[in-house]
């Protein structure tokens, strides 16, 4: 914010069929389109950035994905801030998404690949 490299602006015409508001319409475009041009600039993550803090009921937490790798499936206990799919018929899990460390928002869902 401080110096900033890109500004987006999306701005959809005559929408129809639906009421929404722009965030739920526009914003997964300009979260695409941010992440995108990030990474074209070589613009880096800040690890000391402002963190998010939900103010209204309406703003969903975030939470953090733990590592779920190398347990047996029987062992993942269910999260109350997030859900699972599990892909696959084996016991142990081999692959996850979101990756251990990433950020989630409550109510998502992690990929558990066996």
């Amino acid at each position: 914010m401080d110096d900033p490299s890109l500004a987006v602006l999306i701005a959809v015409e005559n929408p129809k069929n639906t009421i929404q508001y722009g965030g739920v319409v526009v914003a997964p475009m300009v979260k695409e389109v941010l992440t995108e041009g990030f990474s074209i600039l070589n613009i880096e993550k800040r690890l000391n950035g402002v963190p998010f803090n939900p103010r209204l009921w309406i703003d969903k937490k975030i939470y953090t994905v733990k590592d779920y790798i190398g347990l047996p499936i029987n062992k993942i206990k269910n999260e109350i801030n997030y859900q699972f799919i599990i892909y696959g018929n084996g016991n142990t899990v081999k692959m996850q998404i979101p990756e251990a460390g990433e950020k989630i928002q409550e109510g998502g869902y992690v990929a558990i690949y066996t």
